[in-house]
């Protein structure tokens, strides 16, 4: 078992409840690492795995996010920030910029493939049409119907 490395700042636990009421950040001793949890309504019936996790289960509260122990600094909440639902509109919304970014790559492969496959048209319109040797007359057989066309 791993001992806490550093103490939370109370400058951070309060920045901490300030971002939200209901989060607090204890430190989990089986896996070494910081745990940011928040208070729910309701614990989901998940069997606890840990003694974090069974204590965060009694006192009412879910993990939120793990933290390596050095990285416990002011730009966590940026994370958790982007990791917040209500703070990116709503489940809808987000879902929404979700579909939104899927349709844009999904059309951005598409101009891709499409610019594939006319360059390769056109280089094998080049070769068809320049690269077959010529026949005793001078003409290629491409241009003639040789074996590429119609006789």
């Amino acid at each position: 078992m791993a001992s806490q490395p550093f103490y939370v700042s109370k400058g951070f636990e309060r920045q901490l409840t300030e971002y939200d009421r209901k989060l607090r950040v204890r430190w989990d001793h089986k896996y070494a690492y910081w745990r940011i949890e928040r208070r729910v309504a309701q614990v989901w019936e998940q069997s606890p795995t840990s003694p974090a996790e069974w204590q965060a289960k009694a006192d009412g509260y879910a993990l939120v996010m793990q933290v390596p122990p050095d990285c416990l600094d002011f730009q966590l909440f940026k994370a958790l920030e982007l990791r917040d639902l209500q703070k990116q509109g709503g489940a809808k919304a987000y879902a929404n910029r979700l579909e939104a970014q899927e349709n844009a790559q999904m059309e951005a492969n598409r101009a891709a493939f499409s610019d594939h496959s006319e360059q390769r048209a056109k280089e094998r319109w080049t070769g068809w049409n320049t690269n077959y040797p010529l026949t005793k007359t001078g003409r290629s057989y491409a241009s003639r119907g040789g074996s590429l066309g119609r006789g």
